[in-house]
């Protein structure tokens, strides 16, 4: 029966677990075996981890090796008949590194089962270091004031955060690999890390910025893996809770309401031997730091761990992300401009301005007056606009002056009741802005199978899969005319042809304006509920019969002019063509414009005949961007949001990789391995811009990628080497590529079918990579690495509008021919040991970047041009990092870091020639300062804490107090002088904003009951409260503004005040957490 349980477990986690880029997950402890008196190597000595099933024997010169360990802390034991045994406590094991361990065992007559026992303290130095590596483990995140995975970033020399974005020693944004467990988790459309991680759910972090291994890909600038914690033997768990919501402490724009909760649980499996889980989740409620800046992100991560038999283990991870979210910053879509409410009583199309006539009875303007006002007649006096209609002659026709008081003479009933409630409201301007929906879940299974003690393999398999979604950008309002009704037009779907059934006064004739005799006035029969069909029972038709459904199309004697019975000459309003006043139906949060199956068409226009749904690519476009006087946007008539665009995007990534490493002998440890991915991508984006144009994309792909690398870590006594090839071969699989770019496609009125198609050739490149070591001493190392890397462009370059089409004006096209990114990197660095409570590293660096991603104009015609991405754009990267590294001694322990460096290419963005040629300028030819150049960097963290029975100086109830501080320093970042030469470049980045500076602090108390530890905390951000800019909105305004003095006030916000370009101001969280 134990045996059917087990393989049944084994079954679940493979089946459950399904996607990873090559990366190791694992350390090694090596090390010597003597005899405590005469110093000679003890063979045959057995030297295990307590509490696994992980160990080795020491050969016959008293080394000993043991693989594939997670990362964690460990306590070794080493055990040999006549000698007493010997434990080491607290052995500290990294990812991709070796622990040295060494024992001297002390000879005994007789078994008395007594046990040494030492604590290992960590080396300062790790002497099989070739690169540059920080690596933070669980004990110290959890005693940092930070919220995600950028916060840990920004602790690592060469760091740089630019607009939101981290850069790694000069590289642009999306030269970075995030991975979990080895599995690389970036979306591959965009390159991002979509996702999040909860922080107890992590057992380390390392960020490497230099000299990586061959068995790393898909990345120029960083490598950053994530670990998961794995379930121990007995049952521990956690729990925290923060938040910032305190009722009146701050006021907008500095507000964030935070309920952040996060909790851990992990253990044994009851009745399964060997087989352990851990599972974490973070729950968060964030309203961000501006207006319709919300998110409630859910992260879940488990983690099951299964020794089948003493040499395979199964382990399988997964890693659900869901986030519902808004944003008031978008970039290249000003938000901040939609942040004013819009009220009724202050419609500028009513000011006295506008529209002088639009007075009250009391001949004030409409605008501000206090009140509703509306052309409607009140004729029955009892306060209130009904909708009753009144024959004032008896001549069984409805007056024109007997509607409304038409006090203008537009002919068009104005009113300030936009959404016909009969009331006076406010309209906030975001909140019609796109919601987001992003999920990222990443599953996968490792087999690790140990064929000797020398030689073991891994197995995995992954899958991860991304989502977003947005809704179109709108807040339209079907009431063309503002009547505060839905009015039928004749023409029902916008096509201006006379449709089957649209017909309405049986003319044969398209009648847009309803005068069927040109009398010029209006004869029509009794709607006294105003819902567009005439009261029942009464004549519609003027022909003595009383109306019974039929609309008087088929009665042959007389037909009433108004169709609607609303008095007036109507245009269709039916902006979707569902045949709803969809604002009254739907209500206000209602999109008109949605293609949830992906066909092309408004969904609730595909009624009857599909020539008369509307296409995507063709909604109506009037009132678009409206604002009032002072520029901001303002609720309306028509589409007064801009620009309207539907998104949504999926992709799958499956991969499959195998590994093998071999302890050939104490001097050399050999790895090889190969890994496919194959890529399932879907994007549907239709973008409606101004003047009619249209941009968009609908495609499918399946790109598909394979590599393979060897490696062979050599360790002497005085030298470390790591050497390794890398081979990457990528293949977009895509057939209909135009063989000819300056002549895409048959039709260039509107693209998308491509002329003359041809197959994408495949793309490969080798990539040696070689990091040396050398201790000097055993407090002195000197290392120096150099390596390729090779990077396939974001996958949205390659695929963006691959149909070509040609709706709108200037498109931009991806290009499924672009080659690899490529970097060549040089590092030499130094490190030293000050006495035992102090390490100084200072580390060079050069980079070569080459093939990066630009765009290059296309002539289609003798007029018409379009971009497409190419391989046009180069930088190099140069500097130098100083870290100062203090372990906990005293109370106290910290870290420094600063970074010199110089960042220099021809373009910081893919898309900047792009934007250069649109704008009349001429393309750059040479290289300039990048937007992320920042030249001098520092961060720090430094923390102050007793443990258990210590306390601060003897002061009475400080023991399990601590004191953490994060310090970031920022010296100005460039930024671009307005001129009219097009040779613009030569300004580009030429001056400099000023420095930032700020201060992150947490406190914590803690308490110990009995197995239960309680702490409770303070969490300050910006500590003092530190104005910090990080952006420009209007590089002219800040050039040109000056006070009254005539001294320039560099005001970077601009002329709207964008609250985007400041850092976070003071900011105050209380939290209480619990482990056991």
């Amino acid at each position: 029966m134990k045996y059917t349980i087990k393989w049944v477990v084994v079954a679940l986690i493979i089946i459950t677990s399904v996607y990873s880029a090559m990366a190791a997950t694992n350390g090694k402890i090596a090390g010597r075996v003597v005899d405590k008196d005469s110093g000679e190597p003890l063979p045959a000595v057995n030297v295990v981890i307590e509490g696994t099933t992980l160990g080795a024997t020491t050969d016959l010169d008293g080394q000993y090796f043991i693989l594939i360990i997670p990362p964690g802390r460990y306590v070794l034991r080493a055990t040999m008949v006549g000698y007493k045994d010997m434990s080491v406590q607290n052995v500290l094991v990294q990812t991709d590194l070796t622990t040295r361990i060494n024992f001297e065992l002390e000879a005994t007559i007789l078994d008395v089962g007594e046990v040494v026992v030492v604590v290992a303290e960590r080396p300062l130095i790790e002497p099989d270091v070739t690169g540059s590596r920080m690596t933070t483990s669980a004990a110290a995140l959890a005693l940092m004031p930070i919220d995600d995975m950028e916060d840990i970033l920004t602790l690592t020399a060469g760091a740089v955060e630019e607009d939101g974005s981290l850069h790694i020693r000069g590289g642009r944004n999306r030269e970075v690999a995030f991975m979990i467990d080895g599995a690389l988790v970036a979306d591959p459309v965009t390159g991002a890390f979509d996702g999040d991680i909860p922080e107890m759910a992590l057992e380390e972090v390392s960020v490497q910025t230099g000299g990586f291994g061959a068995e790393y890909g898909s990345a120029q600038s960083g490598i950053i893996n994530m670990i998961l914690k794995e379930g121990g033997p007995r049952y521990s768990g956690a729990f925290r809770m923060k938040t910032s919501d305190f009722s009146g402490y701050r006021t907008d724009p500095w507000h964030e309401q935070l309920w952040n909760v996060e909790g851990s649980f992990g253990g044994p499996v009851p009745y399964v031997k060997d087989l352990r889980f851990y599972l974490s989740g973070e729950w968060e409620s964030d309203k961000g730091r501006f207006p319709n800046d919300d998110q409630q992100p859910l992260t879940m991560t488990g983690k099951l761990t299964y020794n089948v038999t003493p040499k395979i283990k199964l382990t399988a991870n997964g890693t659900v992300y869901m986030n519902d979210y808004t944003v008031f910053d978008r970039g290249t879509y000003d938000y901040n401009l939609y942040r004013r409410n819009s009220f009724e009583d202050l419609n500028s199309d009513f000011s006295q301005a506008q529209n002088p006539l639009l007075v009250d009875g009391s001949g004030n303007p409409w605008y501000g007056n206090g009140q509703m006002d509306s052309e409607w007649v009140d004729y029955n006096n009892n306060g209130t606009y009904e909708e009753v209609w009144i024959d004032t002659d008896n001549d069984g026709i409805k007056d024109t002056n007997a509607e409304f008081n038409d006090l203008n003479g537009n002919g068009i009933l104005d009113s300030e009741d936009l959404n016909a409630n009969g009331s006076m409201d406010s309209y906030n301007m975001l909140d019609n802005t796109p919601e987001f929906i992003a999920r990222n879940n990443q599953f996968g299974v490792t087999l690790t199978h140990t064929l000797n003690q020398k030689t073991f393999y891994e197995v995995r398999l992954n899958e991860q899969r991304t989502y977003l979604k947005w809704n179109i950008l709108e807040n339209t309002n079907e009431d063309s005319d503002g009547d505060g009704r839905f009015d039928h037009g004749e023409d029902l779907n916008g096509n201006n042809i006379l449709d089957a059934g649209e017909d309405y006064n049986g003319n044969g004739v398209l009648d847009l304006t309803e005068d069927l005799n040109g009398n010029g006035s209006f004869d029509f029969e009794l709607d006294s509920n105003h819902d567009g069909i005439p009261d029942y029972g009464y004549d519609l038709g003027l022909d003595g019969l009383p109306f019974t459904g039929d609309l008087g199309e088929n009665d042959g004697i007389t037909t009433t002019e108004d169709m609607d019975g609303d008095g007036r000459f109507d245009a269709n309003e039916d902006l979707n063509g569902n045949g709803l006043w969809d604002y009254l139906i739907y209500g206000p949060d209602h999109d008109l414009y949605v293609d949830e199956n992906h066909n092309g068409y408004v969904d609730a226009s595909e009624i009857g005949d599909q020539a008369n749904w509307i296409p995507m690519t063709e909604l109506p476009m009037f009132g678009v961007g409206e604002k009032d006087d002072d520029g901001f946007f303002d609720y309306g008539v028509g589409n007064t949001y801009h620009r309207d665009r539907w998104h949504e995007d999926e992709s799958y990534s499956y991969n499959m990789q195998y590994h093998i490493t071999s302890q050939v002998n104490p001097h050399h440890q050999l790895k090889a391995g190969v890994e496919a991915t194959y890529y399932d991508i879907m994007v549907y984006d239709v973008d409606a811009a101004s003047g009619g144009n249209i941009y968009g994309e609908d495609y499918s792909v399946f790109p598909h990628s394979f590599a393979t690398y060897v490696q062979d870590k050599m360790e002497f006594e005085g030298l470390i080497v790591n050497a390794g090839i890398r081979f990457d071969y990528f293949n977009a699989n895509y057939d209909y590529y135009p063989s000819d770019i300056t002549d895409p496609v048959l039709d260039y009125t509107v693209g998308g079918e491509i002329k003359n198609p041809t197959s994408v050739p495949a793309k490969y490149a080798w990539s040696p990579r070689l990091g040396i070591s050398h201790p000097i001493t055993d407090r002195d190392v000197l290392y120096f690495n150099y390596g390729h890397y090779f990077q396939v462009p974001r996958l949205n370059y390659l695929f963006e509008n691959i149909t070509f089409q040609l709706y709108g004006a200037f498109p931009r096209m991806g290009n499924a021919n672009l080659e690899p990114e490529q970097t060549t990197s040089y590092e030499l660095g130094i490190k030293h040991q000050f006495a035992d409570d102090l390490v100084l590293n200072v580390t060079g660096f050069f980079k070569d970047i080459t093939g990066l991603t630009d765009t290059q104009q296309i002539y289609y015609s003798a007029s018409n041009w379009y971009g497409i991405y190419q391989n046009t754009d180069y930088g190099n990267v140069r500097g130098f990092e100083v870290t100062l590294i203090r372990p906990r001694i005293s109370y106290m322990s910290g870290t420094l870091t600063y970074t010199y460096s110089f960042a220099r290419g021809k373009n910081s963005s893919p898309t900047a020639d792009y934007v250069t040629i649109w704008e009349g300028n001429n393309v750059p030819t040479t290289e300039t300062y990048l937007d992320w150049d920042q030249r001098h960097t520092v961060s720090a963290n430094l923390d102050l804490r007793t443990l258990n029975d210590e306390q601060f100086f003897g002061i009475p109830h400080t023991d399990n107090l601590g004191f953490n501080f994060i310090l970031g320093y920022g010296s100005g970042m460039p930024w671009s002088p307005p001129t009219r030469d097009q040779d613009k470049w030569k300004y580009e980045n030429t001056e400099r904003m000023p420095y930032t500076v700020n201060l992150d602090m947490i406190v914590d108390k803690g308490f110990y009951w009995n197995n239960l530890y309680t702490k409770f905390f303070i969490e300050v951000r910006n500590l003092f409260d530190k104005v910090n800019i990080y952006d420009i909105d209007d590089e002219e305004w800040y050039a040109l503004q000056v006070d009254a003095s005539g001294n320039r006030i560099y005001d970077a916000d601009g002329a709207y005040d964008n609250p985007t370009v400041y850092g976070a101001r003071r900011l105050i969280r209380l939290g209480v957490g619990m482990e056991f």
